[in-house]
């Protein structure tokens, strides 16, 4: 008897740490939530004010048939400084992916180290919102996914929600690259 007590004790004292461990992450992830949604803010409205460089970029700007596609096209705004080592850091790539009837409005939000913490899509059909999607990244995680203005954290988060974080993770980084190889072609000359 006193051994299985003993086993009781010991499997609710690992069961009580293990939900203060999640617990931790689940508020470390909603930290890291808040803070991402402030930087968001914050480069949103030096945006507003005109604080950054831009490039604009426009892909198939005429909409003439892609594909399967009707009326694609596509335009990828890039924020950046230019820092007093002459080093450029982008800070957010937005862009509108029209199609059809159907618009998608990404975006992609870099840290001070260039490391993608946002990627949020809102998409309207004849100009009514139909859907929003958003991936929030830590440091080494997914830290929070929003479907439809609802936010996931932690736990709550499905096998499906991570994969299509994984895909919005590689698409920023798709236009990351772009972004650097336009710049490298800029400083070139």
């Amino acid at each position: 008897m006193k051994n299985i007590s003993y086993l009781f004790l010991i499997t609710l004292s690992i069961s009580l740490l293990l939900g203060t461990t999640s617990a931790m992450a689940q508020n470390d992830d909603e930290q890291a939530l808040r803070s991402i949604l402030a930087i968001n803010n914050e480069v949103e409205q030096k945006i507003t004010d005109d604080v950054y460089y831009h490039h604009i970029i426009e892909l198939n700007a005429d909409k003439k048939p892609w594909g399967d596609a009707e009326g694609y096209k596509e335009k990828v705004f890039c924020y950046f400084i230019i820092n007093d080592s002459s080093e450029i850091q982008l800070i957010k790539i937005k862009v509108v992916l029209e199609k059809e009837d159907e618009v998608g409005y990404q975006n992609f939000l870099y840290d001070e180290k260039e490391q993608m913490i946002m990627s949020y899509t809102d998409y309207y059909r004849n100009e009514e919102r139909i859907g929003q999607q958003g991936a929030y990244f830590g440091e080494k995680s997914i830290a929070a996914v929003s479907v439809n203005n609802d936010i996931f954290i932690g736990d709550d988060l499905t096998d499906d929600m991570v994969s299509a974080a994984r895909k919005f993770y590689l698409s920023g980084r798709r236009y990351k690259r772009m972004f650097e190889t336009i710049v490298s072609l800029q400083l070139s000359k």
